[in-house]
Formats: structure tokens, sequence, C-alpha cells
């Protein structure tokens, strides 16, 4: 252990002393010019090396939403049962595509939902959500969280408001995930509006910290070998 830790502080005081005889940005040149001459003279071994750092990025996603999906589900059906609610989910932000110029045009999709038994499951109605097209996301944007009756959510997002009320829902609960990143809306609705609202809230805040800690790949990856 010790000689392992003597190696570090060596290759680290090498780093030091090289970037102090040289300047930063002459030893960034001289290794982009390393990897373009590794690039002309073994451009299979670049590309196997960047393809192999692809692929691991990509099983460990593939690993954090298996490990995580059971987790987020188990986590909005607590919620569900123990505020009486008819229903909770997750809409998840993405990127689906762009115009011309590049600018992304942003979406989002319900990828988890749980209702009470015998009431209908709706995410496949909330699909490639287009953003641009609702209120609702501004909103969460500034404040983090709303609730209230459906005719409240109509002054704030007609187009919206309209969607949820053919649910059959009546009151509704929306918080913004956040992370690294704005992850998504999550949602817990009733039929009726819940006499303890204060407790909805405590709820809703609980869950969304649990459900963002789940869907946060990158803070999950903070000083692995990817990140």
């Amino acid at each position: 252990m010790k000689e392992k830790l003597q190696s570090i502080i060596t290759s680290i005081t090498d780093v030091v002393n090289l970037i102090a005889n040289h300047g930063i940005w002459r030893i960034l040149e001289a290794l982009l010019v390393i990897t373009v001459i590794l690039m002309l003279l073994n451009p299979g071994f670049v590309i196997k090396s960047v393809n192999d750092i692809i692929d691991g990025i990509n099983d460990d996603k593939k690993e954090f939403r298996q490990e995580n999906d059971p987790l987020i589900r188990n986590a909005l059906h607590d919620a569900v049962w123990e505020l009486d609610a008819v229903r909770s989910s997750v809409l998840e932000f993405h990127n689906g595509k762009s115009n011309p110029s590049g600018l992304g045009f942003y979406f989002a999709d319900m990828n988890y939902e749980i209702v009470k038994n015998g009431d209908f499951f709706v995410s496949d109605q909330y699909q490639n959500i287009n953003l641009s097209l609702l209120n609702l996301p501004d909103y969460l944007y500034k404040n983090g969280y709303w609730y209230g009756t459906i005719e409240e959510l109509r002054i704030i997002d007609p187009k919206l408001a309209s969607m949820i009320k053919n649910n059959g829902t009546g009151w509704i609960a929306f918080l913004l995930l956040e992370g690294s990143d704005d992850l998504g809306i999550l949602e817990i609705s009733f039929i009726d509006e819940p006499e303890d609202k204060q407790a909805v809230g405590r709820e809703i805040r609980k869950l969304g910290a649990i459900v963002a800690s789940k869907l946060d790949f990158a803070n999950s990856k903070k000083g692995s070998r990817w990140f």
C-alpha cells in the first residue's frame, strides 16, 4: 500500500513538473499530435478503444436501469397506497431530435406509472410529448412544485389540463425532478381533492428525492472511470 501511494505521489509530481516546465496548452497540443499520429499509424486501435469506452458506458447505463427500475416502481406504489391516490407517474425528459441548426426539441415520455387496482393505465398516451407545447414545465422550472384542481391547472396549462381531465383526474400534484440536470416531472393524482394536502406535499418531495436519485446516471458515476 505504501509503495502504491508513493507511486501515485511520484506520478502527480511528474505531471505538475511537466505543466510547470512546458505549460498546459503545449502539453495538450502534444497529446493532440500523438493522437493524430496514432490514428494515422493504427486507426483500428483508436477506433476499438473508443468503441470499448462507449460499450462500457452503455453497459453501465443498462445495469443502472435494471437495478433502479424496480426501486422506482416500488416507491411510486408505496406513495399511491399511503396517500390513497389513484395514480403516480414519472415523465422523463429527452431530446428526441433537433432543427437543422442543431437546436434540440425537448420531449417527455411517461416511463413509470403505478395505478390503484381497478384504475386504467395512461402511459401509452403520454409518449413523445413536445414540451414546447406545454406551459407547466416552464412553471416548474421556476417554482419546482405545483398542486391543485384540474380547473386550476387549466389557468396555467389548458392543453395539459384537458389531457389529464380525460383520465378522470380531479386533483393533481407535480414536482420537478432535479439532479445533475432537470430529469423529468413526478405526479401524484386523485379523483377528488385530498383532505390532507400537506401530507401530499411531504410525500411528493420525499418521493421526488428517491426517484431523482434513481434516474440520475451522471451523478451516480461521478468519480468513476467514465466521468
